[in-house]
């Protein structure tokens, strides 16, 4: 990714809990992190 879009940046952002278990959930059941689950969306 860093190819297209430059390197990475830190961020902070806020979630409903729910979403974020469930992203959590998500990625852990697809072998990924939260954080790259929510770098390719």
């Amino acid at each position: 990714m860093e190819r297209y879009f430059g390197p990475a940046e830190k961020i902070n952002i806020t979630l409903p809990r729910l979403l974020l278990a469930k992203i959590d959930d998500y990625a852990k059941a697809h072998g990924a992190t939260r954080s790259g689950f929510l770098a390719e969306r």
